[in-house]
């Protein structure tokens, strides 16, 4: 009787053989999820409830994708990570080396971004909608307490930050949920060196959290910066900053996700600069911090380190994406990475 092995070696596995490897692809995370003292706290038994509906959606769906493949002569992503994972095990056990595929180390690559990459937005979307109702709900007892001025400072502008993370974080959710070729978000290529998956990773939990018992991340989006009106400006400043944020998120769409290559994006601030969204959050941050710097100075170091990460994330995003003849193109078209006329 051959093995799953060996049934995911054939080059044209049977239905029923990539429905199950499907199975595999999503339910171990699921069952890791649930498992994991880190998640256990992390994620909340909504989102875990979350998690659970989308894994049912999907045993349904990939029923229909696994046939398709089959239909098409093709071959589904978990399949391809099957053969990749035998791969390693023949080098590791066997010592047997051979080419790796490209498409079957991408299958897996995405795997782990996704599988990563999801409970991170769902909790940041959860976070971000409580932000949100908590400002709706207190909306009127803010009307009774503030008015001009003072009602922007302290009701409009977090309602609005609030608003604007939901959608980043709803859409950034959906780019790694939604994978499909009428959405052509397809990935193409995943980052494969250390440095870049260092870095991406170092600005997300639980990696962040480590990095910020040393380096602390002390931003405050709701600084205020003396008087009532120098705080509006501020604040028109910072919103506008992450108009830029929405502007670049809104033009990658679907195809928003870390690590990967979904298609090069060469419209909207893409045209200014390579990478508007990080030049965007980052400024943003450094506005939140001015008034902590009289009483501490140490914040601009911290800051620095921060926006150092940020940095050596687009310099590691471009070494990827400019195996991309594509994004070689758009090099020569956009000149400048972070700050056009100067770098």
């Amino acid at each position: 009787m051959p093995t799953f092995a060996h049934m995911l070696q054939n080059r044209q596995p049977s239905v029923w053989t990539q429905y199950l490897a499907e199975m595999v692809m999503v339910w171990v995370p699921v069952g890791i999820y649930h498992s994991l003292p880190y998640y256990q706290w992390f994620l909340n038994p909504r989102l875990q409830a979350c998690i659970w509906v989308m894994a049912s959606v999907y045993t349904v769906y990939a029923w229909f994708v696994a046939r398709a493949k089959v239909a098409s002569g093709e071959v589904t992503k978990g399949i391809l990570m099957g053969r990749f994972l035998s791969h390693v095990a023949g080098v590791i056990i066997r010592r047997k080396s051979s080419p790796v595929v490209h498409e079957e180390r991408t299958a897996f690559l995405a795997f782990l971004v996704k599988a990563y990459y999801i409970p991170v937005m769902l909790n940041f979307t959860y976070r971000n909608l409580a932000n949100l109702k908590y400002y709706v709900l207190h909306s009127s007892d803010d009307f009774s307490t503030y008015q001009g001025i003072s009602l922007f400072n302290h009701w409009m502008f977090p309602l609005l930050v609030s608003l604007c993370y939901v959608t980043l974080t709803l859409v950034y959710l959906f780019g790694y949920v939604v994978e499909m070729p009428a959405l052509n978000n397809r990935v193409k290529s995943v980052d494969t060196t250390l440095l870049g998956w260092a870095v991406t990773l170092a600005c997300y939990p639980p990696f962040s959290n480590e990095i910020s018992r040393h380096v602390p991340f002390e931003i405050n989006i709701n600084a205020s910066f003396g008087t009532e009106t120098l705080t509006m400006i501020v604040r028109l400043v910072m919103l506008a900053l992450m108009g830029m944020m929405f502007w670049s998120v809104a033009v990658l769409g679907v195809r928003c996700s870390n690590l990967t290559n979904r298609g090069i994006i060469t419209t909207g601030p893409y045209k200014i600069i390579r990478h508007p969204h990080y030049m965007a959050k980052n400024l943003m941050w450094w506005f939140t911090i001015l008034p902590a710097i009289p009483g501490r100075p140490i914040v601009i170091l911290y800051m620095a380190l921060w926006t150092a990460i940020y940095l050596l994330r687009g310099i590691t995003e471009e070494m990827h994406l400019k195996s991309d003849p594509a994004y070689q193109a758009y090099c020569q078209q956009v000149r400048w990475k972070f700050i056009p006329g100067i770098w």
